[in-house]
């Protein structure tokens, strides 16, 4: 801005000064109060209109009525819209009613009787003409995107069940993905031919990192064995105990050193993953089945629908961990085929037949139950390579 020296009297152009800050000022408080009036508008438009909102849920609670007659959606619309001034909300509704007719029988009627409606309410009358109101066209309008005025406590349901969704979702996607790799795996370890370093890298991509058995005193250990804690644990609720996983997860340097130990890893997470998969098709369902929308209780409906796969998965799950703590208080391995086996070994085989037939032992007599657990323990001998003669 250029300064103009009017006189002597004002050499510094003072006046010209003081008379650009005086305009600035004011259109500055010009803005300001411009600004304060459209806040206040919106806030009293968002107070009539809540004010209002009974009516409005009433109106569309008639419009989705199957036993409501045409007069009675179409009076309850009108009601809210001379009580609120409202017209923009229901002008699309109104609209809709006419547009998605199909009954020709009651075309004029309708047609003659929204006319002074529309003018009372100072809406243009639609040019296509109606073609009487269909069932289906009424719960169509009520599923059209209307403003809805929720208590506070509402919309933290709402949050927290949309929260809910997400993170079933995230854990549906993510055992999508991972079961194509481990599945690869479980193939490889039923024929004796995955490297423990692959294993080691997929328990890294499971966020089990091998390196925290080195020191189980450590925070990280702590940190990790807590998360997996609760991870299986949200996915059986009340299933699996705490203490069960943390016994199962002390087995894994164990466990990943043989085939054995591989594939009940694996397994378990297969069956930790079936569980996700289950549950994400479950709040899938049930979203659809309710046109799109998440319900209030869907925690509770996702619960009811997977009670008897979460059983089902967990009991499996829970097999495996024994079987784990099993295999690792006895452990055995492959050896060259003819190797003679020793004391220890065989007693290890044994207890090994002695778990397998667990749930059998009552079925049978002491004989009959030594008799097979002996020759289940000389079977299992020989598929690792020892020499059944020498049990």
């Amino acid at each position: 801005m250029a300064i103009v020296f009017q006189s002597q009297q004002d050499p510094w152009g003072l006046s010209a000064l003081g008379s650009a800050f005086g305009q600035g000022f004011q259109k500055t408080k010009l803005l300001q109060e411009q600004e304060r009036q459209k806040i206040a508008g919106e806030e009293r438009l968002q107070a009539r209109k809540q004010s209002f909102g009974p009516l409005l849920d009433e109106a569309l609670t008639i419009l989705q009525d199957p036993e409501a007659t045409p007069e009675m959606k179409i009076s309850a619309l009108s009601k809210y819209g001379q009580a609120s001034g409202d017209t923009k909300t229901i002008t699309p509704l109104l609209n809709q009613v006419i547009k998605d007719s199909t009954r020709e029988a009651q075309s004029k009627a309708d047609y003659d009787f929204l006319r002074p409606v529309y003018e009372n309410l100072g809406i243009p009358l639609p040019e296509e003409a109606p073609k009487g109101i269909s069932p289906q066209a009424v719960r169509s309008v009520g599923n059209i995107a209307t403003p809805r005025y929720e208590s506070e406590s509402d919309k933290l349901a709402a949050q927290a069940s949309s929260e809910y969704g997400k993170n079933i979702m995230t854990d549906y996607e993510g055992a999508e993905l991972s079961n194509t790799r481990l599945k690869q795996q479980l193939n490889l370890a039923e024929s004796g031919k995955l490297p423990t370093p692959s294993m080691v890298k997929t328990m890294d991509v499971l966020g089990v990192p091998l390196s925290i058995w080195s020191n189980p005193a450590s925070e990280l250990y702590e940190k990790i064995t807590q998360e997996n804690v609760r991870d299986i644990s949200k996915i059986f609720p009340g299933q699996i105990k705490n203490f069960e996983i943390e016994s199962y997860m002390k087995t894994i340097p164990q466990l990943i050193n043989s085939d054995e130990g591989k594939k009940l890893i694996i397994n378990n997470q297969l069956l930790a993953n079936k569980q996700k998969i289950e549950t994400g098709q479950a709040f899938r369902d049930i979203v659809e089945e309710n046109n799109g929308k998440i319900p209030r209780d869907i925690q509770t409906q996702v619960m009811d629908r997977t009670r008897e796969s979460r059983l089902r998965n967990a009991e499996l799950y829970k097999e495996n961990i024994e079987r784990a703590i099993n295999v690792t208080q006895y452990p055995t391995q492959k050896v060259e085929r003819g190797t003679p086996i020793t004391v220890q070994t065989a007693r290890n085989y044994i207890n090994r037949a002695d778990f397998e037939m667990r749930k059998n032992k009552e079925k049978m007599t002491p004989e009959e139950y030594r008799a097979k657990s002996e020759e289940l323990a000389k079977k299992l001998a020989a598929e690792d390579g020892y020499d059944p003669k020498s049990f």
